[in-house]
């Protein structure tokens, strides 16, 4: 049991979660309760999550002896010695076959394009791209656009340039104030958990997180007041979810600089009461909007 358990934390099931990103298109398109996309998109999101524990599986090898080091990342199973390399490379393997299955049963050639894209890139990351300080977070945040560009072509819906846009900086937000973690150890302990970690300090992080959480909440303001928003959903009454997002974005400013607890999103994710309550306040208040408001 305890086997399976650290093959688990090696594909890092918990970061599926990830992949949510893309039933977006589907959810904005007023087409999330339609089952036959649901599943093709379902099948997508699936066939991603299993094409990026594949990637996790390359990092993790290609970074095991950096992240003994880490206080937090030591206990990987590559960089503890819990999986060997060779067992390691046959379980990405497996994932990536899975992935390529699934691809051929929803018959996107699209979706296929797109996970060797990501694959591609993030290959490249892995090989020195994330020696080079903002490209990193750019490469990691791409990944986050491929995601909604992979669940539009599969639903056969065009993302929006609003959509885009605020995934992209949502993605920024958290890799800087995942960084600004990383910078906090080497200060406090001398050991650099990333090689671009001296491209940043916590004056640069700290305005750059500022910066881009105010960014987001003026694009997102800008979007639900926008006239073709307010037309396609039959009212203004969007604008009422900006509580949701401002006290989302402050609260995640608090725990990156106040509570030093960035390290993880994903983690802070399934732990924070507070992002959990309004997230799903966000989203509640989105599907009464989108789904069930009759103006």
């Amino acid at each position: 049991m305890d086997r399976l358990r650290q093959y688990l934390r090696l594909l890092r099931l918990g970061h599926w979660v990830k992949n949510g990103f893309l039933f977006l298109p589907l959810f904005f398109d007023k087409q999330l309760f339609d089952k036959h996309l649901f599943a093709k998109v379902f099948m997508a999101a699936l066939a991603f999550a299993l094409v990026s524990s594949a990637v996790y599986v390359f990092n993790d090898y290609r970074d095991r002896h950096r992240d003994a080091l880490h206080p937090i990342k030591k206990n990987r199973p590559l960089a503890s010695g819990a999986i060997t390399p060779l067992a390691g490379f046959m379980a990405a393997l497996a994932c990536a076959v899975l992935a390529a299955a699934l691809v051929w049963y929803v018959k996107s050639w699209p979706l296929g394009l797109v996970l060797l894209f990501y694959f591609f890139i993030n290959v490249l990351y892995s090989l020195g791209l994330k020696r080079i300080s903002i490209l990193d977070v750019f490469m990691v945040s791409f990944g986050y656009l491929l995601r909604v560009y992979a669940g539009g072509e599969v639903a056969h819906i065009a993302p929006s340039e609003w959509l885009m846009l605020m995934s992209l900086l949502l993605a920024l937000f958290l890799a800087l104030a995942k960084r600004r973690d990383d910078v906090m150890i080497f200060e406090n302990s001398g050991q650099k958990m990333r090689q671009s970690i001296e491209g940043y300090n916590q004056a640069f992080l700290n305005t750059a997180l500022s910066m881009l959480g105010g960014i987001m909440i003026v694009c997102y303001a800008m979007y639900v007041l926008s006239p073709d928003t307010i037309a396609r959903y039959g009212g203004n009454h969007m604008f009422l979810t900006i509580l949701f997002v401002l006290a989302g974005v402050l609260r995640y400013v608090q725990v990156t600089l106040v509570e030093q607890g960035s390290g993880s999103p994903v983690n802070l994710l399934y732990k924070d009461r507070f992002l959990q309550v309004t997230i799903a306040g966000w989203l509640l208040g989105l599907v009464w909007i989108i789904y069930f408001y009759k103006p």
